[in-house]
């Protein structure tokens, strides 16, 4: 019964701690929408801002970064690439 429980609280334990890097592996700029990547905690939107900028070409542009944000506030139907690259989806 000892051994049970350990293996019960073990394996418990792993499912929680893989399930952050299961959903930060998944993050696709290209398909994911606004409304998605506004539910993100902050330091998962700063990687996929990240991401869909070098996807455009313009990493570290902070302009390109502030676009995407306030475009991803105002369009949640559209993906954080088209924000990325100005484009807003259907408001």
């Amino acid at each position: 019964m000892n051994a049970f429980l350990k293996t019960a609280a073990a394996a418990s334990l792993m499912a929680t701690l893989s399930v952050p890097a299961f959903a930060a592996a998944h993050m696709e700029a290209n398909t994911m929408t606004c409304a998605e990547f506004n539910e993100l905690e902050a330091a998962d939107q700063a990687k996929v801002t990240e991401m869909a900028l070098e996807e455009i070409n313009q990493g570290g542009d902070e302009a390109r970064a502030e676009l995407l944000m306030r475009t991803c506030e105002r369009s949640l139907d559209a993906t954080v690439a088209e924000a990325a690259s100005g484009q807003g989806g259907t408001e």
